[in-house]
């Protein structure tokens, strides 16, 4: 399986995401034809850093950097989906998705205001909050 799916399978693990979210959890992004598409959350893996030995790239474990990003209707709801997918994410270890998960840390956070975020597809721009968070995945 990929990254992808073993990202979504946790996020899809936690009731209260679950509650939050539904089913509005997206790689890259949020289509445009969905009828509520906020709040949401996208993923992607942003690289990867294997580990190499002295002979040959090792298949052991890789560091893969991943983003997610929550988006809300107010600061203070970004904020608290950002808490959410944390509390969620940080130190996991296991088996997801067929990935082998070793663990999971956060490499930095920020929050974001999108001005001309369009909805719906109908070309009208609103303003959405965003929390970013870039996470090390590390896989083996």
């Amino acid at each position: 399986m990929s990254l992808g799916t073993a990202i979504y399978s946790l996020l899809r693990t936690n009731s209260t995401v679950v509650s939050t979210f539904g089913t509005r959890i997206y790689p890259i992004v949020i289509p445009q034809n969905v009828s509520a598409n906020i709040p949401a959350i996208t993923y992607q893996q942003t690289g990867m850093n294997p580990n190499d030995t002295k002979d040959k790239y090792s298949t052991v474990w890789n560091v893969r950097t991943v983003q997610l990003i929550a988006y809300g209707h107010s600061f203070e709801l970004a904020e608290t989906y950002c808490d959410l997918i944390e509390l969620k994410m940080i130190r996991y270890k296991g088996t997801i998705g067929g990935e082998t998960i070793k663990t999971i840390y956060l490499v930095d956070e920020s929050l974001d205001y999108i001005q001309d975020f369009t909805i719906k597809g109908d070309g009208k721009g609103i303003g959405v909050f965003t929390c970013t968070m870039n996470f090390n995945i590390i896989t083996g």
